[in-house]
Order: structure tokens, then C-alpha cells, then sequence
């Protein structure tokens, strides 16, 4: 059995909530904090995202989110993140004015 699970893919909505062909897509393999911070893995252009705003990691066989001591907060599907909650496909991560969707890694053709 693997140690972590097949990587995810956070996809940058537009303000509509649709994720175009030239969305901004993000492969996260292990793990990545997110913020506006140049020490991000991906960095946000947002100034209601805190420098580092989020972690998202993979622990055993599980997808996870931890705010990481924001301002304003990360919402996970409309809830606000305390503590780390279990991260899934479809989900909708928001921090600050950004919105982003939680996708399975496409196969390998």
C-alpha cells in the first residue's frame, strides 16, 4: 500500500466559477502551502490571502487542508477550515477572493 495518494491538481476558477482551458492548474504531489508570500509553493496575487495562507498535504491515503494561521480564514466547501479537514475531488478551497477546485491528476494515456 502507498504512503500517500495519487496527486491532486488545484484549478484557479474565474469569477463565474468556471475553470477554462487556460485556467491555471497546479499539481500537488505531497504537499504545498499556498499564500500571497514569495516562500509558496503557489502563490496567490490576492490581497486578502496572507502570506502563507494554507497547507495542503497528503497524509497516508488522504488529501488534507490546514489553515495556516490566516486572516481571513480558508473555507473548504462553504465551511471554515479549523484544524485540518479531509480534502476531496470537486471540492472548492476559497482564500480570500480565490476560489480553487480539488481535481484528480488526469491518467497517464
Amino acid at each position: 500500500m502507498a504512503d500517500h495518494p495519487q496527486a491532486i491538481v488545484l484549478l484557479l476558477e474565474d469569477a463565474q466559477g468556471a475553470v477554462g482551458e487556460g485556467s491555471c492548474r497546479f499539481r500537488v504531489e505531497r504537499e504545498a502551502i499556498i499564500g500571497r508570500g514569495a516562500d509558496a509553493d503557489l502563490t496567490l496575487a490576492d490581497v486578502r490571502v496572507s502570506r502563507r495562507h494554507a497547507r495542503v498535504f497528503a497524509e497516508q491515503d488522504a488529501w488534507w487542508v490546514e489553515d495556516a494561521g490566516s486572516t481571513s480564514g480558508c473555507w473548504l466547501n462553504s465551511t471554515r477550515v479549523a484544524g485540518r479537514r479531509r480534502v476531496m475531488p470537486g471540492d472548492e478551497l476559497r482564500l480570500g477572493g480565490v476560489v480553487l477546485r480539488v481535481s484528480k491528476e488526469p491518467e497517464a494515456p
